[in-house]
């Protein structure tokens, strides 16, 4: 099984749903009396659950049919309508031959997704079809960690998640002379004290690599160091970007 396949009954214990990045999403199309909205990587649904309303048509989707099976069983226990929700499984970089172009109002893609891409090129490709995908006056949002920080300050551990049920350790290792650096986990049962490890490598972008790569790729935007667009600083945990298409 692959890590999101094994932590997906624990996903939403060990990664919350924020408020704020819900907040953040519906400031951006707050204008708008319909929306279209694409979430790439969307895990167990958590996000598309909040935002999905009939002025507002989410579809969704995920590489790991581990998560999308939660997201579709929670959308069933919730009774919520097919007609503004939909779950797909398909790779990030499959939406340009994928979906109509200038088909939707947002493109989103959160909770560190865009690093699991293996290169830089892969990225560009991923933001112009993101932005083929856009309206003209859509909007390109996502978050990663700020590796700047984590990469200066060589930071090895993350807090560590714990319930009365699991806990969540992560650990980051830099392998000499590869452009990816590893993220391994060790989620723990209590009750049965299996341990189930992982080592997935992830691309360390900097903000001028995102700067550079968004430029090339047709778009003008912001950098925040939060959900609530506060100014992003060496010290911020993470960086959300703002973009739209240049035409």
């Amino acid at each position: 099984m692959t890590f999101y396949e094994e932590i997906a009954p624990y996903y939403e214990q060990i990664f919350p749903l924020q408020k704020s990045q819900v907040e953040f999403v519906k400031s951006v199309f707050s204008n708008q009396d319909e929306v279209r909205l694409l979430e790439v990587g969307c895990g167990i649904g958590l996000l598309s659950f909040a935002l999905a309303d009939p002025l507002v048509k989410v579809l969704a989707f995920d590489l790991d049919e581990g998560m999308l099976k939660e997201a579709l069983h929670a959308m069933k226990k919730l009774s919520i309508s097919g007609n503004n929700l939909e779950f797909l499984q398909l790779n990030m970089l499959s939406i340009g031959e994928t979906f109509n172009k200038t088909h939707f109002d947002g493109v989103l893609c959160f909770g560190n997704t865009i690093v699991h891409l293996p290169s830089k090129e892969k990225v560009l490709s991923f933001f112009i079809q993101a932005k083929e995908v856009l309206k003209p006056n859509g909007m390109l949002l996502f978050q990663l960690l700020n590796y700047d920080r984590l990469l200066d300050q060589k930071i090895t551990t993350l807090p560590l998640i714990e319930s009365d049920h699991f806990s969540f350790e992560r650990y980051y290792s830099y392998p000499a002379q590869k452009a990816t650096i590893d993220f391994n986990t060790i989620l723990t049962i209590k009750k049965s004290k299996e341990k189930i490890e992982h080592t997935i490598p992830l691309l360390p972008l900097r903000k001028k690599d995102i700067d550079s790569l968004l430029a090339q790729a047709g778009f003008s935007y912001s950098f925040f160091g939060s959900y609530a667009k506060e100014v992003f600083t060496t010290e911020s945990e993470s960086l959300v970007i703002q973009a739209r298409p240049i035409h």
